[in-house]
């Protein structure tokens, strides 16, 4: 079957169509029809078409794994088990039914059962990339990064254009403090990664990760590494106020007399001031009055802390971001921001 692309779902679902009027029972159209829903993250019409198919054969095994992983997307890990068991007892050698067993047993936290599916997987298919990528989950919570690093290489070398493997092995470079191949694998991830090959939907926690991880090394001075884990996240399409905001200033504080950052701070400065003018929400505008004042504490001017104190006024979480925020460095030491700071937050 060929690999469907977001550019081909249209001719592909018109030509599974046009099958299907030909023979309303065509097996092959209907689970075609399945997949391109299914990838288009349309769980519920991808179901349809799926359940349709394997009325008219219940042995129809390439419909089954894929509502087995339809199953597992939407959480309801029962029924994909009992479509992977049924594969497996198919065809006992079926990797990705093994593999699919595994998640299931690692989504109800029974790691060693999950392990020996995943051991399954790769005896019947040693190059299963997606079996040794998960594998390598299991042997990073047992500590033992030797061998996930080993899984997660051969992942992404048997894997080619997928793109997980990277994501979870830059996730074990930071934790190793391995932070420049961190980032550097977290870039290969956004390179590679398809919305529609995603086995896991889990976009949003991961792209808040890379953004944490830039807000971590930020704080911690290491500016040029906080810039491209920002921009990552921009151009992962999520350039909102926040992200600007600590692009800002984590350019400004790397190299403090470039002209070409003032577009940056314009930038951030106009969605902070839309973000108050359009907010009704004492904790979204005192986010959006911190920002600001953030702005005018990068130039080192004191009058940045009557901006403080209004945000703090809305919302007191602020002080906690004012504790960390790089954009506060040069204010430090004063005793009017000093005695914010040591106000206590909730």
């Amino acid at each position: 079957m060929i690999k469907l692309t977001s550019k081909l779902y249209p001719d592909a679902i018109e030509s599974f169509e046009r099958a299907l009027q030909y023979d309303q029972k065509n097996v092959y159209a209907l689970a075609g029809l399945g997949d391109c829903y299914r990838r288009q993250k349309d769980y519920a019409k991808a179901l349809e078409y799926y359940n349709e198919a394997l009325e008219i054969n219940m042995d129809h095994m390439p419909a089954l794994n894929q509502r087995a992983v339809v199953f597992s997307r939407t959480h309801q890990y029962t029924l994909a088990e009992r479509d992977w068991s049924y594969l497996l007892a198919l065809d006992p050698d079926s990797a990705p039914a093994l593999n699919g067993l595994g998640t299931v047993c690692l989504a109800n936290g029974e790691l060693d059962e999950a392990f020996a599916y995943f051991n399954k997987a790769l005896e019947a298919n040693r190059h299963f990339a997606l079996a040794l990528n998960n594998r390598a989950v299991i042997y990073v919570r047992r500590n033992q990064h030797d061998l996930a690093f080993q899984d997660l290489d051969n992942a992404i070398s048997n894997g080619r254009g997928f793109a997980l493997p990277h994501f979870n092995r830059a996730n074990l470079y930071t934790a190793l403090g391995k932070i420049e191949d961190a980032l550097h694998d977290y870039e290969l991830y956004f390179k590679k990664y398809v919305p529609e090959d995603d086995e896991e939907d889990d976009l949003d926690e991961r792209i808040r990760r890379i953004d944490n991880l830039g807000l971590k090394l930020s704080y911690n001075g290491d500016y040029k590494n906080a810039i491209r884990a920002f921009k990552m996240v921009q151009r992962a399409q999520y350039d909102n106020y926040s992200v600007q905001y600590n692009l800002a200033v984590a350019m400004v504080r790397y190299q403090p007399k470039q002209s070409s950052h003032t577009s940056s701070i314009g930038k951030a400065r106009k969605q902070l001031e839309e973000l108050l003018k359009t907010s009704t929400d004492d904790s979204r505008r005192a986010t959006a009055l911190y920002g600001l004042a953030g702005l005018v504490a990068l130039r080192g001017e004191k009058t940045a802390i009557e901006g403080l104190k209004k945000a703090v006024e809305l919302s007191s979480h602020v002080i906690e971001w004012a504790r960390q925020d790089a954009a506060w460095h040069d204010l430090r030491g004063y005793p009017e921001f000093e005695s914010i700071l040591n106000q206590s937050w909730s």
